[in-house]
């Protein structure tokens, strides 16, 4: 278990970390992403855009590891999550499904760019009237000669107002009752693909949303991603196992700033903290620091093996263990500061969004684990 990280990737983060503490925390709400622009203007020239793609596609060719860790210090250092998860879901979607699951021909196509931050990739499942579960997914891809037509809408789509490249997830048959799905690369300027406005979800504001509209879209077979109607098993589930880890980033970093914002709250007051608060403050360095070690072994596992049971579990902890966090954190900070302070308050908003995206996916699989353990026993 990797406990502490490298000197490599130790001295790695500390670079991430300086260049958000000088490039993203200067910069005034609300930070919005622009491909040629602005802060990611900046990943781009740092090279932070390319991370984890192999160097012969002009990447830094950086393990999950380095992911983890980089998550960590945009978050804490740039004091925006919302940034963070950006960045963090163009950086899996370029390794983990254009990398693994391309042609040699979409990699060709598309990695040079996406490496270069020039072109910022989003996936497209989610629909409007149920998320990305099975059965509320209903995009159509029909065959006409040797094109797929999608029709269809998608939603919540992260970093979708500034994307040039979709993931798009649709309906190409069905075996009995269960409909097959397929991935699909569509450029943004393809006909029959239009956004909607960007959505205001509240939180993590810096990361724009919004949904997408296909009618008519044809795209030629060979922009399937993957397999033929494996999409749901190679790419929907794996996404949301691979978020899941490196997530754990971004809410170790942002846990880490709440920290530093709690000792400024509580170093206005005029009292010295008693035993008490003592006691409750350490339990939120020892949390955090069995957080950070969670995140890292999470990482280490996802390269090693990403399909290790182990992995799943230690999900499902580390949601249990990041709640009950905010939790001690949120009640030291409503009975003991005395004070409001907005930046605590977006930040306790946004890494509560985190932890808590996919939870009715989370009860489930705990459901089944305590399912199968008393069975077995």
């Amino acid at each position: 278990m990797p406990m502490r990280l490298n000197s490599d990737i130790a001295e790695f983060q500390a670079k991430v970390a300086e260049f958000a503490q000088r490039v993203i925390a200067p910069e005034p709400f609300p930070r919005m992403l622009a491909p040629d622009a602005g802060i990611w203007k900046k990943i781009r020239e740092e090279n932070l855009a390319g991370l984890a793609v192999p160097e012969e596609y002009g990447g830094m060719g950086k393990d999950a590891l380095h992911i983890s860790a980089a998550a960590e210090a945009l978050t804490h250092h740039g004091r925006d999550p919302g940034i963070a998860l950006s960045w963090l879901i163009h950086t899996v979607l370029s390794r983990f499904f254009v990398l693994r699951f391309g042609t040699e021909g979409q990699r060709g196509a598309w990695l040079n760019r996406l490496a270069g931050g020039g072109v910022i990739i989003c996936l497209a499942a989610s629909e409007p009237d149920g998320g990305a579960h099975p059965k509320a997914i209903n995009t159509a891809a029909e065959r006409a000669g040797g094109d797929y037509v999608l029709t269809g809408a998608k939603n919540f789509l992260t970093n979708g107002p500034v994307a040039g490249l979709f993931i798009v997830i649709a309906v190409t048959g069905r075996t009995g009752e269960q409909k097959e799905f397929t991935a699909f690369l569509i450029p943004k300027d393809r006909p029959g693909l239009s956004l909607t406005e960007p959505l205001r979800l509240g939180v993590l504001e810096s990361s724009p949303h919004c949904g997408l509209r296909l009618s008519g879209c044809a795209v030629p077979e060979e922009n399937i991603l993957g397999i033929k109607g494996g999409a749901y098993r190679r790419i929907l589930i794996p996404f949301r196992d691979i978020e899941d880890t490196f997530l754990k980033g971004v809410v170790a970093g942002g846990m880490s700033l709440e920290m530093e914002l709690l000792v400024r709250l509580l170093r206005k007051r005029e009292a010295a903290p008693d035993g008490g608060l003592k006691e409750r403050i350490g339990s939120l360095v020892c949390r955090l620091e069995s957080l950070r070690i969670l995140a890292r072994e999470a990482a280490h596992l996802a390269d090693r093996d990403p399909e290790d049971p182990g992995l799943e579990k230690l999900q499902l902890a580390f949601r249990d263990f990041a709640g009950g966090f905010q939790e001690v954190l949120s009640g030291i900070v409503r009975s003991e500061t005395g004070r409001e302070d907005a930046e605590m308050e977006r930040l306790q908003r946004d890494l509560s969004a985190v932890i808590h995206l996919a939870k009715n996916v989370a009860r489930i699989r705990l459901g089944k684990i305590g399912n199968d353990f008393v069975s077995f026993k």
